[in-house]
This record gives structure tokens, C-alpha cells and sequence, in this order.
């Protein structure tokens, strides 16, 4: 006896005629109002549940790269999502690293670490002979003659001490002047500026 026919709520649908009841949608799916079809979540959103009229972005650290998803991934270590809804997650830069599961940004090397690829973990220590004055540094610089770096993870180099000289660049280790002679400055870049000890 009825004179109308029932609009599917959100959530469900019917696709065929004559029916008494309408189906909901599976997860991964969604439907609006009065649908004749279950629609697949796109990329980026995802729904866990049943009778869902919508889809939930993908979280910041998380994304969701295929569709009719069920779940939202963790980015994996040495990658990041800074906003929602993200169908893929993001390298870290050059100069920084993720190191954790799920992160929602990446985190710049500091002094004395540099980092010149995309997509890692960690930052790399300037090795002996370098040196990172900044933060977010892509690579070490080598220490300049008449300085040395004796350690990893130099945020400067040091001058030769008087007595001894550094004649070469991307130094470790400074050089003594032969036994009785001595400079007069720190920072000598060669055997000639030792001279006899007075």
C-alpha cells in the first residue's frame, strides 16, 4: 500500500529496483544520500567501517596510497606527512632525517652534522678534518690549511698550535715543528715558518 518510495540514507545503497531494504556500504567505502552504488575511498582517505556516508583523511604522519583503503599507513622511518589527507608520504630533505615511524616532520641535522641524501634516517657527523658551523649543513666542509679537526662531529676547526703547522686541507691532526724549533703564530700553514727556539 505505499505511495512513496524511501530514499537510501547515508551510508547505504541499493542498486537494483524493487527492493525492501537498503545494503551498507563495506569498508572502504562510502555512500550519500539515496545512492545506487557504493562509492571506493580515494587515495589519501580511508574508512574502517560499515554504513559510512564519508571517508577520513589520512592523519599527518600517515597516508593512504590506493583506494577503497580500510586503514592509514605510518610513514615509514626517513619519510614524513606534514598535512592530512596525503596519498603518499614525503622523502626527508637533504640536510635532515626522519628517524622515527610515522613521523609528521622531519627534523634538521645540527652543527656539526650534515646530511646529503633524500630519505634518511639519521644526519652523518662531520667526519675528522671537517666541520658543520650551521644546522641543516648538505655536506662537511674540509678544515683550511694552518686548522685541523682532531674529533667527528667538529663544529670548527682548530689553528695549529705555536710549535706546530698544518700544511694541508681536511686535516686531523696537526704536524710538530722537528725538535728546537717552534713558531711564533698559531695557525702556521708550513714546515718554514718553524724556526730555531730561541
Amino acid at each position: 500500500g505505499a505511495s512513496a518510495q524511501t530514499a537510501c540514507p547515508a551510508g547505504t545503497y541499493q542498486p537494483q529496483q524493487g527492493q525492501l531494504l537498503c545494503l551498507l556500504t563495506e569498508p572502504g567505502h562510502y555512500s550519500p544520500v539515496a545512492s545506487a552504488v557504493q562509492l571506493a575511498c580515494t587515495a589519501g582517505t580511508f574508512t574502517a567501517n560499515t554504513q559510512s556516508s564519508s571517508c577520513t583523511p589520512a592523519s599527518p604522519g600517515h597516508h593512504v596510497s590506493g583506494t577503497g583503503a580500510t586503514e592509514q599507513i605510518p610513514c615509514a622511518p626517513g619519510s614524513f606527512a606534514d598535512h592530512s589527507g596525503l596519498a603518499n608520504c614525503v622523502l626527508a630533505m637533504p640536510g635532515h632525517a626522519v628517524p622515527d615511524m610515522g613521523s609528521s616532520e622531519q627534523l634538521t641535522c645540527g652543527m656539526g652534522y650534515y646530511q646529503d641524501a633524500y630519505g634518511q634516517t639519521s644526519c652523518l657527523p662531520a667526519a675528522p678534518g671537517s666541520y658543520a658551523p650551521n644546522e641543516g649543513m648538505l655536506a662537511a666542509t674540509p678544515c683550511a690549511v694552518g686548522t685541523y679537526a682532531p674529533n667527528a662531529g667538529s663544529t670548527s676547526c682548530l689553528p695549529a698550535e705555536m710549535g706546530y703547522y698544518v700544511d694541508h686541507i681536511n686535516a686531523s691532526t696537526q704536524t710538530p715543528c722537528p725538535d728546537g724549533f717552534t713558531t711564533d703564530i698559531f695557525g702556521a700553514t708550513s714546515s718554514a715558518e718553524c724556526h730555531a727556539d730561541n
